[in-house]
């Protein structure tokens, strides 16, 4: 489901994606091979200034949420295969635990989603979700 948030004069779209006990079942965009989802952080230590946190997948249906994830971080989702690699990015606006995960984008780049979120922030959005996983993390390098 999409909706529409203006923000800053400028219109973004709105994708509520279903969730259930932890997990996301839905993706805002259907993958051609090897689907994945990811938060995403800038580090400037990184290759190409990122650090990405993968999602796991549930043993039988979608993505297990990181049990860290805050309104206003950075998600990336893709899929690949010989011939396509497609990713939307965007950043997390609410949770609503076996309801939904609402993200604003897709955005064109990772640093455009980060400048949204900074915007939103800034304006007082409320601070850290807390979610039912227990998924840590360590830096994976974005590709």
């Amino acid at each position: 489901m999409h909706r529409h948030h203006t923000h800053a004069d400028r219109t973004v779209l709105r994708a509520q994606l279903r969730s259930r006990a932890g997990l996301l079942l839905d993706l805002p965009f259907t993958p051609a091979t090897a689907p994945w989802a990811a938060t995403l952080w800038p580090d400037v230590r990184s290759p190409g200034g990122w650090c990405r946190l993968p999602w796991s997948l549930a043993p039988q249906r979608g993505w297990i949420l990181p049990v860290d994830l805050a309104l206003g971080d950075i998600v990336e989702f893709g899929g690949v295969s010989s011939t396509v690699d497609r990713r939307w990015w965007g950043l997390v606006e609410a949770y609503e635990p076996d309801v939904s995960l609402t993200l604003l984008g897709p955005m064109d780049t990772a640093d455009d989603a980060l400048a949204l979120a900074q915007d939103l922030l800034q304006q007082g959005r409320p601070a850290p979700l807390h979610l039912g996983s227990q998924q840590t993390g360590r830096c994976h390098h974005h590709r």
